[in-house]
């Protein structure tokens, strides 16, 4: 957090996320996990705090086990819960044929420097703007909102989520 505090205004932030990934990387491993790569194993450190000190534990493999069962677990979840609502969005959204929000959309994109547009859908039901998928994004508006929606607002918000495309987050 403080890292990324210092450096917010300072860096590109795709820098910025391959830092967080780093450190989501190692907070899904296994605690007792050694790395190769690891600072304790660097040299000039090393001759600093001593020999590293490594617990032994010996049901460690054990708990290896149990905690990889329940990250597994965990996320089979939610890719679960995220298809079934996938689904339940794509089910029940129509194309979205209104000339403004076309419009709106490419001039988004264009503004973006997007060269593939994502199909717009209209649902009545979505509780605000979203785009989902990963390998097939779809964006997807509330129906009522884009119908009433005032065009800087639309704007903005289109400009918004494609943003979440173009940086593929």
């Amino acid at each position: 957090w403080l890292v990324d505090v210092l450096l917010w205004r300072r860096c590109d932030p795709r820098l910025l996320r391959a830092l967080w990934l780093l450190v989501l990387v190692r907070l899904l491993l296994p605690p007792g996990l050694e790395s190769p790569v690891s600072l304790a194993h660097w040299e000039p450190l090393g001759r600093v705090l001593g020999e590293a000190v490594t617990l032994r534990v010996p049901w460690a493999e054990g708990l290896a086990a149990l905690w990889l069962t329940g990250m597994l677990l965990c996320g089979g979840v939610v890719m679960l819960g995220y298809r079934r609502e996938r689904r339940r969005w794509l089910a029940g959204a129509l194309p979205a044929a209104d000339e403004r929000l076309q419009t709106a959309l490419r001039d988004a994109a264009d503004r973006l420097r997007l060269s593939r547009l994502p199909p717009l859908l209209l649902h009545p039901e979505v509780p605000g703007p979203a785009v989902i998928g990963l390998r097939r994004p779809v964006m997807v508006l509330p129906t009522e909102w884009a119908r009433l929606a005032p065009d800087r607002e639309l704007r903005h918000v289109l400009l918004h989520e494609l943003g979440h495309l173009r940086q593929r987050d």
